[in-house]
């Protein structure tokens, strides 16, 4: 990891099953109430921290899940350009995990 990049983990609870009743990984809505942020770095920007969340937890809103594996990656909050490093479901409980990280 680079001096001064910011690398998240947040997670999105557990994912429910769609409208149509079929559920599974793709076809998921994620649910709002169980978001929460584990930042790995011990000095990050607070601030920025907080409107990377707050985009996040909007995206997921909005999308479905699979929209999210496949939409455009890189977005811009804050003055800085970030990436989708990576997306994945955890097997143990169901939660999905994004990794972000700022470019340079």
């Amino acid at each position: 990891m680079k001096a001064g990049s910011l690398r998240d983990r947040l997670s999105f609870g557990t994912l429910s099953k769609s409208s149509d009743g079929q559920g599974g990984f793709n076809e998921s809505y994620i649910e709002d109430s169980k978001i929460w942020c584990e930042i790995k770095e011990e000095k990050s920007d607070i601030s920025k921290e907080r409107k990377l969340k707050k985009y996040l937890r909007k995206l997921s809103i909005e999308t479905r899940v699979h929209s999210l594996l496949t939409r455009d990656k890189i977005f811009f909050i804050d003055g800085s350009y970030f990436e989708i490093e990576q997306i994945s479901k955890t097997n143990r409980d169901g939660k999905l995990e994004i990794v972000v990280v700022e470019k340079e």
